[in-house]
């Protein structure tokens, strides 16, 4: 039977059983179904959603499909006050939002207008609180936002964040967007929930191209250059996030001849660190070059004590690093409990920065802290507090002079700690071949080989084995001939490390069981002896007896 055969009757009765998906579908199997069906098709997309699927009707407004439009709201769709609440299982993140947004979005003039004459709100919400005007002010063009605030658009509704429409223009780079929302009243020291000024806003963001922002920012600047010195509920001022975030062209900006006279280069921001501390750790290398050149002062820390130096050196920031050094940072400078510069960079294990900081000047014998007596040296060779072990760093320090066989108030020394913590020969085998002292012993007695053995590192025991100084005695003369400057005798074995001690053992008791062994002889003598002297004494009895 051919489709089109079947009765009309039948068609609609098959269509109001199918889904709006479904339906689609088959409307699109001829003209004549499609002429049938379309407007049980309108009504099903007027129903308010069951699914998560887009709504027909936001569809409609944010293409300007009019005819589908004028089609679904003679169905009975509902845009007064309607939202689209999608809050089925795997609907998490959906953008939820009014079909008035969407047309706004699309910079549907016709479409706003038909909205707002069926009554939606020209202040609606989305789901992050943002309104028609939010999204015209980052998004449309002025018509459209005329349009809106024509119609007693909120200029100061807050969205999510506590920010104004206006915001949304700032952080959008759109100057003539910025300019017309200030005409219309727009309020300029405007502050968000974060305490934020639109100038914050233009960078919180992360805007680190500003060649469409320039000149919002100059707007703002002229119109209130106070907004400078405001800082935000962290204690940042623009000119510590446009650091932050690698925003060279709005420092200079900020930084112009006309007004640097009024603005600090070296104030403090969040966590008391100045805006070359905020570009030195995000590695905007142009950004550190622009703010020294301005007068940073490189030396000056944060709340913690760390200088740009210190945050560059343990991000491995080189040319920064470099930046820094050249334009005279203390490259002993301490953070902390002394954490110096060189200690970020061979904790991070930054073999350039080290090796760079170290050519300046560096001490590669300084204590972390002096109480500890830890030096680089411990650290680079696995001191199990940071476990930082790196093989080429410890040739870098070595290379630079590190005191091989310095010892931390543990005793304990850099061959020590790679015996102990890394199952890596080559960590030993380096500082072997440098002259690390394989007989030197820690507080408790323990030599790197003991240490070794307790943390089950076999291969690196085999290494330390061929450098071993143990050798059995030839003068026969105890313990004190038994230690020669000798290469060789490996062993695997507890018993022989410890081979002095177990000879003098065993000589006391060899000692103990001669001496033993002697008193009993002594013993068998003097009982023979008595035993004798008895048998003479009877036998004088017996011979004076017979004279009687």
């Amino acid at each position: 039977m051919n489709l089109l055969d079947i009765p009309s009757e039948l068609l609609l009765l098959i269509g109001e059983e199918l889904s709006a998906k479904d339906l689609t579908a088959f409307t699109k199997t001829s003209r004549a179904v499609h002429s049938l069906l379309t407007p049980r098709l309108y009504y099903l997309g007027a129903q308010p959603s069951q699914t998560n699927e887009f709504p027909p009707l936001y569809w409609a407004a944010q293409y300007g499909h009019l005819p589908l439009l004028h089609g679904l709201l003679s169905k009975g769709a509902k845009p007064v006050g309607s939202q689209y609440k999608c809050e089925l299982p795997g609907c998490t993140g959906r953008h939820i939002s009014t079909a008035l947004h969407w047309a706004t979005k699309s910079n549907n003039e016709t479409v706003i207008k038909i909205l707002l004459a069926r009554g939606v709100s020209v202040n609606a919400i989305d789901n992050h609180n943002s309104t028609p005007v939010h999204w015209a002010c980052g998004n449309s063009t002025i018509p459209i936002l005329k349009l809106l605030v024509d119609q007693d658009a909120d200029l100061s509704a807050r969205d999510g964040d506590g920010d104004p429409p206006i915001a949304w223009a700032a952080e959008k780079g759109i100057p003539d967007t910025f300019e017309y929302m200030l005409s219309r009243g727009a309020d300029i020291r405007a502050t968000n929930s974060s305490g934020a000024t639109l100038l914050h806003t233009i960078f919180l963001r992360g805007n680190k191209y500003l060649d469409k922002h320039a000149e919002v920012v100059r707007i703002m600047l002229n119109r209130d250059f106070d907004m400078l010195a405001h800082t935000d509920n962290h204690g940042d001022a623009a000119l510590h996030l446009a650091a932050r975030w690698g925003s060279l062209e709005a420092i200079k900006l900020m930084l112009d001849e006309n007004l640097a006279q009024r603005l600090d280069v070296n104030m403090r921001g969040s966590d008391n660190a100045t805006p070359l501390y905020q570009a030195s750790e995000n590695g905007a290398l142009e950004m550190v070059e622009y703010l020294i050149s301005k007068g940073a002062d490189v030396n000056v820390p944060n709340s913690s004590e760390s200088t740009p130096l210190h945050t560059a050196a343990f991000s491995g920031r080189l040319e920064i690093v470099r930046a820094l050094v050249d334009a005279g940072a203390d490259v002993n400078a301490i953070r902390g409990p002394f954490t110096t510069v060189l200690y970020e960079a061979v904790i991070a294990k930054h073999l350039q920065v080290a090796d760079l900081l170290l050519e300046r000047g560096a001490d590669v014998n300084g204590y972390l802290p002096p109480t500890t007596l830890k030096t680089h040296l411990h650290i680079a060779a696995g001191h199990p507090e940071t476990a930082a072990g790196h093989p080429e760093m410890l040739r870098v320090l070595l290379r630079h002079g590190a005191n091989i066989d310095a010892k931390d108030s543990t005793g304990s020394t850099a061959l020590m700690y790679a015996a102990s913590c890394w199952e890596d020969p080559q960590m030993c085998e380096i500082l072997l071949e440098h002259g690390a002292d394989v007989r030197a012993r820690d507080n408790e007695g323990r030599k790197a080989w003991n240490r070794a053995h307790e943390s089950g590192m076999n291969a690196t025991k085999k290494i330390l084995e061929k450098y071993m100084d143990i050798w059995p005695a030839k003068s026969g003369n105890g313990a004190d001939d038994m230690e020669e400057e000798f290469i060789g005798s490996p062993t695997e074995s507890w018993e022989l490390e410890n081979f002095f001690v177990v000879q003098e053992v065993d000589a006391q008791l060899a000692a103990a069981a001669q001496a033993q062994e002697e008193a009993a002889m002594q013993d068998a003598v003097e009982g023979a002896e008595n035993a004798n002297s008895q048998v003479q004494n009877e036998a004088e009895t017996e011979d004076e007896d017979v004279d009687l």
